[in-house]
C-alpha cells in the first residue's frame, strides 16, 4: 500500500480550512508519486485567531492552488482523496481535531454519496511514535532530523512522511 499523508492549517483548531497539502509516497516512503497542495484566498484580517495570522498566513501563499472559499478547497482536496483512497494507507500527525474535521467537513457537503468514503483507519503518526517507545510530544524538525519551518502544511507533510520512514525502517 502507498502512503496518502497529509495536513490542514485551521483558523484556530475547529475554525475554517485555510490550507491543506497531501503527498501521496510510494510504499517505501522513497518517491512522491501525486501531490495536492491548496488554500483558500484570503487576507490576514480575515483569520481571526491572532496565533494563526502569525503562524500560517504567512505560507498560505506557497500553495501550488488558490481557491475563492473553503468549499472550493474541500471539494478539490475530497477529489484528490478519491482518486487515491483505493490503494494508501491515510496518516496524519495528531489528526484530531484538524484533519479529522477537514475529512468530516468533506463528508457533510454530501453524506448521502461520501458516508463511507473518508479513510479508515485514519492513522495518527503521534500514535505510532508512543508505540514505538518515543515521545510523541518531540519536536518533528528534531525527529526528522531536518531544519524546515512548521506550519507550512508542505512542510509537515515532508517531516511526518520523514519520521514515518525512520519508525518503518
Amino acid at each position: 500500500m502507498n502512503h496518502f499523508i497529509f495536513d490542514a492549517e485551521t483558523d484556530g483548531l475547529y475554525g475554517s480550512t485555510l490550507s491543506i497539502c497531501a503527498k501521496v509516497y510510494s510504499e517505501n516512503l522513497k518517491e512522491v508519486m501525486d501531490c495536492f497542495y491548496g488554500a483558500v484566498h484570503c487576507i490576514a484580517d480575515e483569520i481571526t485567531e491572532p496565533w494563526v495570522r502569525e503562524n500560517v498566513f504567512p505560507y498560505l501563499q506557497n500553495a501550488g492552488s488558490m481557491y475563492r472559499s473553503e468549499a472550493e478547497l474541500l471539494e478539490a482536496f475530497w477529489q484528490f482523496w478519491l482518486s487515491h483512497r483505493q490503494d494508501c494507507w491515510c496518516i496524519a500527525d495528531v489528526p484530531i481535531p484538524v484533519e479529522s474535521n477537514v475529512f468530516r467537513k468533506c463528508v457533510e457537503m454530501n453524506q448521502e454519496e461520501r458516508c463511507f468514503l473518508a479513510p479508515f483507519p485514519l492513522m495518527d503518526l503521534s500514535s505510532m511514535l508512543y508505540c514505538k517507545g518515543m515521545d510523541p510530544q518531540e519536536e518533528r524538525q528534531k525527529l526528522a532530523k531536518m531544519e524546515i519551518p512548521l506550519h507550512d502544511p508542505e512542510n509537515d507533510v515532508l517531516l511526518c512522511a520523514e519520521i514515518l520512514r525512520r519508525i518503518l525502517q
